[in-house]
């Protein structure tokens, strides 16, 4: 029984999809974003959500995705077509200059941001987004843009070779958490970042009773696995974060390391990012992809979170190949 995990709304907008044919093709829950802006928005897209699941009597969890304090893309209005080998400046307000601005949030704020330097790649959107560091300002930066890309708000951002240390506990996230009331069973949250115990343990203490899933961005060691596995019964593996702060070997190695320490400890594991991506762009998976895909549910592996543009645009596409290849014997 595969467990896939759908991002309902980047932006809490308008959802077009049938959500009861979602699950007839096998949708085990929705993951929403919590950004720490109108919690009483966030929290009517929650009970709509949970409406339509009473209504149509569906097995369907929600996940709510607690990013932590990691500087994303700010607000961009209706998007930004970015084209390679442009300049654009980075700035957590717009600033006047000659070239277009990229509007970020908490990205001049982060403590470690004076370690950035000419040569860093800053990683957007998990990767889909590449810039080259220029030139570093107290207020700006300057970048040239290695790839064209579409960029929308709340995109987040890493940078590759100096990657910023993120915190899981944001303030908003624990106040946010503080104030939910009449919480269901099937409402779980989902902490970003997380390296120890603690991280979760102090949302499990504003919300005893409900369930709270780690979210692994980092490359941890055997001890905080373990510490984190004992207070937790399912897993996400981040790849898309974990792959802009690490080689290509460290992180197949972890996420191998990953899959057999929760098989041993019986633990349910969700791949996250990264997942048959090309059916947004041609609705059909790479070789590559279906390889990955196959080699994942080989090992075990029976959640994943659809996300991107997979579960803004083409939902039931990536729920029929998942249906698909799960008629074929791949033993």
């Amino acid at each position: 029984m595969i467990y896939p995990v759908l991002t309902y709304s980047r932006n809490l907008g308008d959802f077009s999809h049938d959500l009861t044919a979602l699950h007839g093709y096998g949708l085990k829950a929705i993951r929403l974003i919590y950004k720490g802006k109108s919690e009483e928005a966030f929290n009517q897209r929650i009970w709509e959500i949970q409406q339509k699941i009473d209504e149509e009597k569906l097995d369907i969890d929600i996940l709510i995705d607690l990013p932590g304090k990691k500087p994303i893309v700010g607000n961009l209005g209706q998007g930004l077509q970015v084209e390679s080998g442009a300049i654009y400046h980075l700035a957590d307000q717009e600033a006047e200059c000659s070239f277009p601005v990229i509007p970020t949030a908490s990205f001049f704020r982060h403590a470690n941001f004076p370690n950035l330097s000419s040569g860093d790649i800053i990683s957007i959107a998990d990767g889909e987004l590449s810039l080259l560091v220029k030139e570093v300002g107290e207020t700006i930066v300057a970048c040239e843009a290695l790839n064209s890309f579409y960029l929308t708000s709340n995109r987040s951002l890493s940078v590759k070779n100096n990657p910023f240390l993120v915190e899981a506990n944001a303030e908003a996230d624990l106040l946010f958490v503080q104030n939910l009331k009449d919480v269901r069973n099937n409402v779980k949250l989902l902490v970003s970042f997380t390296r120890k115990a603690d991280d979760i343990l102090r949302f499990k203490a504003l919300q005893p009773g409900m369930e709270v899933i780690p979210k692994i961005e980092t490359l941890l060691d055997d001890t905080d696995l373990l510490e984190i596995m004992e207070h937790c019964q399912t897993i996400m593996l981040g790849r898309g974060d974990l792959s802009a702060i690490c080689k290509p070997n460290e992180l197949v190695k972890f996420q191998e390391h990953l899959i057999d320490l929760c098989k041993k400890h019986r633990k349910q594991l969700i791949i996250g990012t990264g997942l048959l991506t090309s059916i947004s762009d041609k609705q059909f998976p790479t070789i590559s992809e279906v390889m990955d895909y196959g080699y994942l549910r080989n090992k075990g592996i029976e959640a994943f979170l659809i996300a991107g543009s997979n579960a803004l645009n083409f939902p039931l596409e990536t729920l029929e190949f998942m249906q698909e290849f799960e008629s074929v014997s791949v033993d």
